[in-house]
């Protein structure tokens, strides 16, 4: 049976996005918070963080970014910003550290 959880109380939520195993929400101010399932790091909270996110949590990474929309897919997640950059949520192996990489920038309208 399906359970009521207040999440993110005095937060106002602009979007919300569902994969297959997690969901982004995406903040009036512009931050996104991610929870659930974290298997393969598609909730962007680094390699530290649990296999299983059980609270919507604060993707640091992009605090700054100013995000516009958030997307998720079966198993990861894109953000895309004011300043028409997109956003794939993952987690650098190299050094272990939990990032947001810049995949692509977006050509604004009229500019191609």
């Amino acid at each position: 049976m399906p359970e009521f959880r207040p999440l993110l109380q005095g937060i106002q939520i602009a979007q919300i996005s569902c994969g297959a195993q997690h969901v982004a929400f995406l903040t009036a101010t512009g931050q996104i918070y991610t929870y659930g399932g974290n298997d393969v790091l598609q909730c962007g909270l680094g390699m530290d963080a649990a296999s299983y996110v059980e609270e919507p949590t604060l993707v640091k990474s992009l605090v700054q970014s100013d995000v516009t929309t958030v997307i998720c897919g079966p198993s990861q997640t894109a953000a895309y910003t004011k300043n028409n950059e997109v956003y794939n949520i993952v987690v650098r192996v190299v050094d272990g550290e939990g990032a947001c990489r810049n995949i692509w920038r977006v050509p604004c309208a009229g500019h191609y």
